[in-house]
């Protein structure tokens, strides 16, 4: 994750806590919306949840600014050359 820790989709598969992945980006008007709410319910239930945002494509640096600034804490990654998703709004 971006704090540097190891995760892998294995080791959230066998924690027994339901998943939610959140892809993202930080000009994402949507993305940052949802962001608090995530935040929240993690915390609300973190005995039952693991939510894992997963930034596209935009550096590790920027993400972790991004992240601290906005007191983000559920687990971040990033994905510098990520393909896997599309956000449906466009890049400012």
């Amino acid at each position: 994750d971006i704090k540097g820790d190891q995760v892998s989709f294995n080791s959230l598969l066998n924690s027994n806590k339901e998943i939610i992945l959140s892809f993202w980006t930080t000009w994402c008007p949507e993305c940052q919306k949802e962001m608090p709410i995530l935040n929240e319910f993690a915390k609300k239930y973190k005995d039952r949840i693991e939510i894992v945002g997963v930034n596209l494509k935009e550096s590790k640096e920027q993400v972790r600014s991004f992240i601290e600034s906005k007191g983000i804490e559920y687990k971040i990654g990033a994905c510098e050359n990520a393909s896997v998703a599309t956000c449906k709004h466009k890049r400012p």
